[in-house]
């Protein structure tokens, strides 16, 4: 007789995105995942009890839970498996191993709703909810019990009644602070790609279709975390699609824009990098007979985003750094406050009529880009949801003056220099030790 645990639910979304928050759930919940078929959109996944001492155990049980770690932990635990139906339905199975009652310990069912629980997180948007709950021992139908040892019991009654019949989902919660990660970085380019691995030492990582870089970055003595992905394209839509991407699997609490910019101030030369807590996004306009009318829209990072910028600048001023790159040679690096100006053009004209509109909008507009419009209005419209604001922040090194010369000699250099000024820049960003 072997215990076991059956759930059902139907979310929200297309198959793959909810496939990619089953796989997303399983390593914060304790599982280990032996296979993952996104052919078939199935997750085969293994959970290890594991005993842990109260506060006040003693010598005794302290001894014993180190014996049951050591030698019997590998064998007690569950497999679960996870399929996702045509109609985005997730199916959950677990199984105990080894194939008894007696040492289930009633956690069947609190692992797969710890699953349910992660992937509402995920999934904000999950409006109906069918709950097909079973516990099976052997053939047994109708009210099944599961009297596993201690205090902790499995029961459930599939009989009929309101728990099969469709209801309202809750509202998701948000996800707990400390499973948020202090830093995520929105890269473009493979160069600043490269450079913001390179400067903050982070590594490789998979899930799924997608690809992140991960790390531990000293931020003045204290260790943050960040990660890190590349847009799938240039422009504002795809930035807003890498911050989705960051938040789903990260929900990092400060989001960077890192990269390269145009300057359309003559002070700001080649090489030089400006921050921006502060941007314009100057594709909104109306098309008339007489022409174009732009209706540029401002918008300000969270005021504890301006305050560290702020606090950077009052210790760095001016902002003036001696820096080596990769291959050993030295720079001397500029970082200037200033807005940036947003949109999808881009501008290689000095003449172009939108850069006489952003000097009237706003003279302190010390450059230009095509991303940072598309994170300030993803950070921003994600706080209904959340209910909380998100931190951003736009670093672009200069690689060339938006005029007929702009070419790519200089991304390389523009690039590890804003990835340089993002390190010199983390400890005021960083939270509270």
């Amino acid at each position: 007789m072997t215990a076991q645990y059956r759930d059902s639910r139907r979310y929200d979304g297309t198959r793959e995105r909810v496939f990619q928050a089953c796989h997303d759930a399983m390593q914060p919940c304790g599982f280990t995942i032996k296979s993952s078929r996104p052919d078939t959109f199935t997750i085969e996944a293994e959970y290890q009890y594991r005993e842990s001492p109260g506060a006040n155990a003693g010598l005794f049980e302290e001894f014993a839970s180190l014996a049951f770690d050591k030698l019997l932990s590998g064998r007690f635990g569950e497999s679960i498996t996870l399929t996702v139906d045509e109609d985005s339905r997730v199916h959950a199975v677990s199984i105990s191993r080894p194939k008894t009652t007696l040492l289930d310990q009633g956690k069947n069912r609190e692992n797969i709703l710890a699953i349910w629980k992660k992937m509402d997180s995920y999934l904000l948007h999950s409006p109906t909810v069918v709950n097909d709950h079973s516990v099976t021992i052997g053939n047994n139908s109708g009210v099944v019990q599961n009297d596993s040892v201690g205090d902790v019991r499995q029961t459930n009654d599939f009989r009929g009644g309101a728990e099969d019949r469709p209801r309202t989902a809750p509202a998701p919660e948000s996800r707990d602070e400390a499973d948020r990660w202090e830093i995520g970085v929105i890269t473009v380019l493979s160069e600043e790609t490269k450079a913001v691995i390179y400067a903050l030492g982070l590594h490789g990582r998979r899930i799924g279709g997608l690809h992140f870089y991960e790390g531990g970055a000293d931020a003045g003595g204290t260790p943050v975390r960040v990660v890190a992905t590349r847009a799938l394209a240039q422009g504002n839509r795809s930035a807003m699609a890498a911050y989705d991407n960051l938040r789903r699997h990260y929900d990092p609490r400060i989001v960077v824009l890192v990269g390269i910019g145009g300057a359309i101030r003559t002070e700001v030369a080649v090489g030089d990098v400006v921050v921006a807590d502060r941007i314009v996004y100057y594709d909104l306009r109306k098309e008339t007979k007489e022409g174009t009318r732009h209706r540029g829209e401002e918008r300000a990072a969270p005021s504890e985003v301006g305050h560290a910028v702020n606090a950077f600048f009052t210790a760095h001023d001016p902002a003036r750094f001696s820096i080596e790159d990769p291959g050993g040679a030295v720079h001397d690096m500029r970082i200037w406050p200033g807005l940036i100006g947003s949109g999808d053009a881009v501008i290689a004209d000095h003449e172009a009529e939108i850069l006489e509109y952003l000097a009237g909008f706003n003279d302190k507009i010390l450059a230009v880009d095509m991303e940072s419009g598309g994170l300030t209005a993803a950070c921003h419209e994600q706080s209904a949801s959340s209910g909380q604001l998100q931190g951003w922040l736009v670093v672009r090194g200069i690689s060339d003056d938006a005029g007929a010369g702009k070419n790519d000699d200089y991304h390389r250099l523009a690039s590890w220099h804003a990835a340089t000024a993002l390190r010199k820049i983390l400890p005021y960003l960083a939270p509270p030790p």
